[in-house]
């Protein structure tokens, strides 16, 4: 929750004080107090129950998440990321509770969470064995040996014998990871209430690792009414582009004449947060987009047929250049930003006839089984032999597959 600036103006007027007197309240220059009542740095615990008391009013009046200091609470300080932080805004807009709320209760779900993923195993097996006893068959993953003689399941048992709710990476090289059981417990316990929380975008973290707040949506209800289907609202909103709480406070105070002015403040911020991104790496862009302009040419020359067919199938069926996958960390985006010619696009798998059809029979549905797609992936292979002709020995070529179609 925001701090309420406007409130303790209001306070001050009401009690015929000013900015001098909360200089001398809490010892701070009177800089300092400008900054606090427009909208800068929220003032520290010590200074918020200084002003306060000298204005005879609780402290939690201007920021719900004040906790005051006492024998019986402990301050807690920590990072989290904008992902969590935009569900910190939302679960207040919700319910109604403050970060603080949420905080102390977070032991208590973890602890549910954390019991219920280090059940998964056990659960799994004994669904399998029923399976098998019914006849059912089955291809369990699990039971298939990595490189070094470790199946999945193997992993699985030596991460609950050691407690890690989180998984064990692998053990060798080539070898399996175990799964993640927090995840897969927040994405099973989530399947019970999916009309309220989704998801399916919920970036999965490494075995070992803890899960973030990145792609995982806290009401659906909300996130709809916010983005009304934008694709770029939502896609910055699960990619922690966009930072919430200042925005939902404006809406709860009413800043806003309807809600396409707070979508339109939305789009405002995401675009600001992208050219912040970019603007350092404007020389690093001109430059990848002169090699990208030879590289171009050089196909084009050789292969024009098969440079129009590409060009016209990335139209169809990739996003926009500069999405990237809600996974890719800020050093991924800014080396494919800055070099262009590498040509990594993203497909966009509802637009594949082939692959929607199978879906929609309930079928087992891989993008390869699309003819489409395999042209695609075919025309990609060769653009990166290529590739290796026009730039050699260029560390951040792909290697080079030979595709089967």
């Amino acid at each position: 929750m925001a701090f309420k600036a406007e409130l303790l103006k209001a306070k001050l007027k009401e009690a015929g004080k000013t900015r001098a007197f909360l200089s001398e309240v809490t010892g701070r220059t009177e800089r300092t107090v400008s900054r606090w009542l427009n909208n800068g740095p929220r003032p520290k615990d010590k200074d918020l129950q200084k002003i306060a008391e000298a204005l005879g009013c609780d402290a939690r009046e201007f920021d719900p998440s004040f906790a005051p200091e006492s024998s019986d609470s402990v301050p807690v300080h920590a990072h989290v990321s904008v992902a969590a932080h935009n569900a910190f805004a939302v679960m207040n807009l919700r319910y109604g509770v403050s970060q603080r709320e949420i905080i102390e209760l977070a032991p208590v779900l973890f602890s549910m969470v954390a019991g219920y993923a280090m059940s998964i195993p056990q659960d799994d097996e004994e669904f399998e064995r029923e399976a098998h006893q019914r006849g059912l068959g089955s291809s369990n993953y699990l039971i298939q040996p990595g490189e070094d003689g470790l199946t999945i399941s193997d992993l699985d048992e030596r991460a609950i014998q050691r407690n890690k709710c989180f998984g064990l990476p692998p053990q060798s090289e080539f070898g399996f990871s175990s799964r993640n059981f927090f995840y897969e417990a927040i994405k099973r316990l989530s399947r019970q209430i999916d009309g309220y929380v989704d998801t399916r975008h919920f970036v999965e973290p490494e075995a070992g690792k803890a899960p973030t707040a990145l792609g995982f949506i806290p009401d659906i209800n909300l996130f709809n009414n916010m983005t009304d289907g934008d694709v770029g609202l939502q896609d910055g909103l699960l990619r922690g582009q966009i930072r919430l709480s200042s925005l939902l406070a404006g809406l709860k105070a009413g800043k806003y004449k309807n809600i396409n002015d707070f979508r339109e403040d939305l789009r405002h911020n995401l675009k600001k947060e992208k050219e912040e991104f970019r603007k350092p790496l404007s020389h690093q862009r001109a430059v990848g987009e002169v090699q990208r302009n030879a590289w171009l040419t050089f196909y084009e020359e050789r292969y024009p047929d098969l440079a129009r067919e590409y060009d016209q199938l990335v139209a169809t069926h990739c996003h926009e250049e500069g999405w990237y996958p809600i996974e890719y960390s800020d050093e991924q985006k800014e080396k494919f930003w800055t070099k262009p010619y590498l040509e990594e696009r993203f497909i966009i798998e509802s637009s594949f006839p082939e692959l929607q059809r199978r879906r929609k029979a309930g079928l087992y549905a891989d993008p390869i089984m699309d003819p489409t797609y395999r042209r695609l992936k075919k025309l990609e292979d060769h653009r990166t032999k290529l590739r290796h002709e026009f730039n050699p020995g260029d560390p951040d070529l792909p290697r080079v597959h030979e595709f089967v179609l």
